[in-house]
């Protein structure tokens, strides 16, 4: 009798599990900063309401190293941020409205694989 209650339970949480892992990782990607996020900013809104819309304070977001490819646009006293899909630079101005928005692109330097370490390594 165990047995089958030990299966009964296997059929009936593994489903269960499978939903929970599914519903984590899009509630876990839900926050994530985006370039798709970066887009829908817009001039004339608030630091916090960038924040919120971004989905976190201006920093860097990056998984791999990255290098902006602002074409020397700098606007002092801007906020800055940066993901693996690109960037967000934003003036606010005296009234702390964002003034100028600009949403560029990055270059990510992906880490090389094992095999691809060997290969140099061996020389091929």
């Amino acid at each position: 009798m165990h047995r089958c209650g030990f299966c009964l339970g296997i059929l009936v949480g593994s489903p269960l599990l499978v939903l929970f892992g599914v519903s984590m990782a899009l509630v876990s990607d839900a926050g994530k900063v985006s370039r798709a996020r970066f887009e829908r900013v817009e001039k004339g809104m608030s630091f916090s309401q960038v924040v919120h819309i971004v989905g976190g304070e201006p920093g860097d977001y990056t998984s791999v190293p990255c290098v902006p490819l602002r074409h020397g646009v700098t606007l002092w006293g801007s906020k800055d941020w940066l993901c693996d899909e690109g960037g967000l630079l934003i003036y606010f101005d005296d009234d702390g409205l964002a003034a100028q928005v600009i949403v560029y692109d990055v270059y990510a330097f992906e880490p090389p694989t094992v095999l691809e370490r060997l290969r140099r390594w061996v020389g091929l």
